[in-house]
């Protein structure tokens, strides 16, 4: 096969690819901001993966005004900040997003890809992010929610947050 043709295959291979990515957009429930409501709230609990156990708490704004804000922070056994992050969920483009600004940092939008309302289960993806690139968020119980983060390929982390509800 010439090199020529090789690159059109892979051209046209990429382009069903993004063409079955805009397909499955057009099958996913339409989601508002309104439905992740039952993130709202205070959690803490722990993180589990990478080959340790820390504590961890983040706070969910309501949906009120069009978009939920969350901060969070982990820390250490003897209490010393590991990491923080905030996050925005909002409607961007027709999409319900969430971007994740760790250490305060800019970052991508990873855009719902999964929602099961019964389920109180919300998965965002960025399939184009290194590490991460899939987040998902489930109610488990009125007093936990699981998030779960996680990559693709050999050898990429993955954590499990598994939180409970603080007064």
């Amino acid at each position: 096969m010439s090199r020529r043709r090789g690159v059109s295959i892979i051209a046209l291979a990429l382009l069903a690819g993004i063409g079955a990515l805009g397909a499955g957009a057009a099958e996913r429930p339409s989601a508002r901001i309104d439905d992740l409501a039952w993130l709202a709230g205070s959690w803490a609990g722990e993180i589990q993966g990478a080959g340790s156990t820390t504590r961890f708490e983040a706070h969910y704004t309501t949906p009120q005004g069009g978009v939920i804000l969350s901060t969070s922070k982990a820390f250490r056994a003897e209490g010393k900040l590991s990491w923080f992050e905030f996050e925005r969920f909002e409607v961007r483009d027709g999409a319900l997003v969430v971007i994740p600004h760790p250490n305060g940092k800019a970052s991508v939008p990873f855009t719902l890809l999964e929602h099961d309302p019964a389920a109180k289960r919300a998965v965002f993806a960025n399939p184009g992010h290194d590490d991460p690139n899939r987040i998902t968020y489930q109610r488990v119980a009125a007093d936990r929610l699981l998030i779960r983060v996680e990559g693709d390929a050999p050898g990429e982390s993955s954590l499990e947050f598994n939180l409970s509800r603080q007064p």
